[in-house]
């Protein structure tokens, strides 16, 4: 294999490849997300989700895609909805997908653009890494029928052929298709307008899987910047890497964050589900909550079973009234301080 595309897991099979794309088949959603992990390792890019079509008119997809690829002008949703929402079209050939010599139907379609692209909506702000790269990432969900393939030099006629054999036995209900997912990604060589080295990693975002383990542990009450690096580090070594997939480099953020990078996913952690950054404000919201939801039973559902010998309150006939109503074989007390604080302000009035 070539060095260039060295990092290639072994469940991708290559149909076509040139100095700034490479293209190739998966059989499942599982080796897809080992193929796009494995080009997120190598290209040191992160590309993020900027179209996908779903159950829509297939000549809608492939004329969208192709504005895409030559000019790319964005055609607009309204544009897309004069179209006329027929059947979904079979194809021989569609733009960008290669290694197909039977008649096909594009289930769905999903375009991923590199992080360095086009902003979506032109915020007139400076401080911004976009710089508009046109390297996209292309995911096509396809369903092939296999039996009514033919040789790559066959005639219109015989393609003719099978094809109206296809629309029969469609009709027919016995027609058999196979899902097959075919990804286009873009090589070192299609970025443009900003470089791509070993440098590029220090500037990418924490990975999804280790944000989440830090969530897990911070609400388990472990808030340790330190311990959490080192927890991280041995998560990456342990479950991330695997045989298939190429090791993620170690100037690469996205697996190996800064402590810096930690610390504020700790207190991301911490702050979510907040209402304020002031805890009275918090308590408050949550005591509005718990009146809506159940005002008199919140304390005895959180521990069904838990059944207090005895209760010390202040001389509020509201407390006194709730936990009568929810623990009524209960012992009440009233705090001395309380009795005498209120003996007190009785006697000065």
């Amino acid at each position: 294999m070539d060095e260039n595309i060295s990092w290639l897991p072994s469940s991708f099979h290559v149909t076509e490849s040139t100095a700034s794309y490479i293209s190739g088949w998966v059989s499942d959603e599982k080796d897809l997300g080992f193929v796009l992990e494995a080009h997120r390792r190598s290209s040191l890019c992160t590309f993020v989700t900027w179209l996908d079509f779903h159950l829509f008119n297939s000549s809608i997809i492939v004329l969208y895609e192709a504005t895409l690829l030559k000019d790319r002008r964005v055609a607009t949703w309204n544009d897309i909805k004069k179209k006329k929402k027929s059947e979904r079209r079979l194809l021989w050939k569609c733009d960008g997908v290669s290694g197909v010599n039977c008649p096909f139907v594009v289930d769905r379609s999903v375009v991923y653009c590199c992080q360095y692209g086009k902003p979506r909506k032109q915020s007139g702000t400076k401080n911004t890494k976009k710089v508009d790269c046109v390297a996209k990432l292309f995911v096509r969900y396809i369903s092939r029928y296999d039996d009514y393939a033919v040789t790559a030099d066959a005639s219109r006629i015989m393609k003719q052929n099978k094809m109206d054999m296809l629309h029969d036995c469609i009709r027919k209900g016995n027609a058999k298709k196979t899902k097959a997912i075919h990804i286009k990604m873009p090589l070192q060589e299609a970025h443009t307008n900003h470089t791509v080295s070993l440098e590029s990693g220090f500037s990418r975002s924490m990975h999804s899987k280790l944000r989440d383990l830090i969530i897990q542990h911070v609400q388990m009450g472990v808030t340790s910047v330190p311990y959490l690096r080192r927890l991280l580090r041995s998560y990456v070594q342990k479950e991330i890497n695997d045989s298939n997939i190429i090791n993620p480099c170690e100037t690469d953020r996205s697996y190996f964050p800064t402590t810096r990078d930690i610390y504020n996913s700790v207190h991301a952690a911490l702050v979510t589900g907040r209402y304020s950054q002031f805890d009275q404000e918090n308590l408050l919201q949550k005591i509005e909550e718990w009146k809506k939801q159940n005002p008199e039973n919140i304390i005895k559902q959180w521990n069904p079973k838990w059944s207090p010998k005895y209760f010390m309150m202040d001389y509020s006939d509201q407390e006194y009234q709730a936990i009568h109503h929810t623990f009524p074989d209960t012992a009440k007390y009233l705090c001395y301080f309380h009795v005498e604080q209120s003996w007190m302000r009785w006697t000065r009035q």
